[in-house]
């Protein structure tokens, strides 16, 4: 297991049933957290206008450049690892409220992409590429949208065209399911281009 990940992520396999063990608690304690919860989130996230919900993963620590840990230090949280949140590295970029159409990058938690009227899903889109830009240009990554590859690719390798999607933060999939966000088609397609099409 990692962070937002694991073997079932990566190889797309799919969980039938799971065992939990529970302990019993403080019914009272129990409602306090969860009121605490919710008036976070009502506070914090913009549920005021139609989203999905966080755009990017955090950045792992790990993953952050030795030169730029100082800076980030301060925003470190665990989830469940040592992580920066998104939301603090697109509001550096100086990303908080930029729009594309009527998609809107929130003031409130910059890691939420919000409708704001009848916004477009190229819009949306096109946000997500200038937001992993601007912070690239910081000498960071965003992770966000998963890839598979299909059919004769020319041009450039199979592992050449892996190796520019991971160092452009996008993460790459063996197979199509409902996490994939493109598929890269190239000459004589397999069954990957037929299940996309879906």
């Amino acid at each position: 297991f990692g962070y937002r990940s694991s073997i079932f992520k990566k190889k797309n396999l799919v969980v039938l049933s799971a065992t939990f063990m529970l302990k019993k608690g403080n019914k009272k304690r129990i409602q306090e957290i969860a009121k605490s919860h919710i008036k976070y989130r009502k506070e914090k996230h913009p549920l005021e206008y139609p989203n999905a919900g966080s755009i990017f993963q955090n950045c792992d620590l790990r993953d952050i450049p030795s030169r730029l840990k100082s800076k980030v230090q301060h925003v470190v949280k665990t989830d469940p690892f040592p992580v920066v949140p998104t939301a603090y590295l697109i509001a550096e970029a100086g990303l908080k409220g930029m729009r594309q159409g009527n998609a809107e990058i929130s003031s409130k938690h910059p890691n939420y992409i919000v409708n704001k009227g009848k916004a477009k899903a190229r819009d949306v889109r096109l946000l997500i590429q200038k937001a992993k830009q601007k912070v690239k240009k910081k000498g960071l990554k965003l992770k966000g949208l998963t890839f598979v590859l299909t059919g004769e690719l020319e041009g450039m390798t199979r592992g050449k065209i892996k190796e520019k999607i991971r160092e452009l933060g996008g993460e790459i999939s063996e197979s199509v399911s409902q996490n994939t966000d493109c598929v890269v088609v190239g000459k004589e397609p397999g069954s990957k281009y037929e299940k996309a099409k879906e």
